[in-house]
């Protein structure tokens, strides 16, 4: 049972995975957001924003990776994202949240609501992608940004940021070029059947399942293989591909809970995998 490379997935029926990174910069201009770290209102929502690389191949995002850096800013209803840094030499510094394909950012809580989203080039005019959601108040909404680059797409994902007393949430979304995927529940390692229909490239999927804690609380499978997981369709060729663990949904601070207790939001989200349905992974 293995973790794949990368997972991500609005609505609060939707589904959506991305990179961010802060750098430091004194070109800021005058209109710009603040990033709000934590919930001042029960009626905001969560934001994590995901941006999956838009090559075809983990061989060719690696060769890109290996290039110059690009971020693009995030921009919320026009506005340039920024997060109030303070620096022991300089003290508070306004930081442009950047980026970049490969991971994800936290981008804090907004007002529920409609919304405008876009990623710009830095110092660049013109978005290089825009889209408008939906932010679901008193929730976690993420927001996957994928496929090529002249085919971007986003996906809206909301979720209780809590499950109901003994469950677990999973979201699910396909983020590979070509493929399906299914979610399946599993009793062993051995015993598990599909809980989703099969999901093409851009297709999503949530659902509810009775908790099943792992040996370490951050696991969606148990040491003996029970919980929520996922593979790839099972062919002709590969009519037994592995069973592969969901990542834990983290990304807000405040609503991870206290130490040891078990994340019971789950993220389906791959971005690579090889013919035989392992994750496949940036190499060292």
């Amino acid at each position: 049972m293995r973790r794949p490379l990368f997972l991500f997935v609005g609505t609060a029926t939707g589904l959506t995975a991305l990179a961010l990174a802060g750098c430091r910069t004194d070109e800021i201009g005058a209109n710009t957001r603040d990033v709000v770290a934590t919930q001042t209102d029960p009626h905001q929502g969560g934001l994590v924003i995901a941006l999956a690389p838009p090559d075809a191949t983990l061989e060719q995002a690696q060769v890109d990776a290996s290039g110059p850096p690009l971020g693009y800013q995030v921009m919320v209803d026009g506005q340039e994202l920024v997060d109030d840094d303070y620096q022991l030499s300089t003290g508070s510094v306004l930081t442009p949240i950047l980026i970049g394909g490969g991971a994800e950012t936290t981008v804090g809580y907004l007002n529920a609501g409609s919304h405008s989203f876009a990623l710009k080039p830095p110092g660049g005019a013109a978005p290089a992608f825009e889209v408008d959601g939906e932010i679901q108040g008193g929730m976690m909404n993420r927001l996957f940004i994928f496929g090529s680059s002249d085919a971007r797409q986003g996906l809206f994902a909301s979720y209780p940021f809590t499950p109901a007393d003994g469950s677990e949430h999973v979201v699910a979304v396909n983020l590979l070029h070509e493929g399906s995927i299914q979610v399946v529940s599993c009793s062993a390692a051995s015993t598990c059947t599909a809980v989703s229909p099969p999901l093409g490239p851009g297709d999503s999927f949530q659902g509810d399942f009775p908790a099943i804690t792992s040996d370490n609380g951050l696991d969606s499978l148990s040491g003996s293989g029970a919980g929520i997981g996922y593979q790839m369709i099972p062919s002709a060729a590969v009519p037994t591909p592995p069973i592969l663990m969901a990542s834990p949904a983290l990304g807000l601070s405040d609503k991870q809970g206290t130490a040891g207790q078990a994340v019971l939001n789950f993220i389906v989200a791959p971005i690579y995998m090889s013919p035989d349905g392992q994750p496949q992974e940036w190499a060292d």
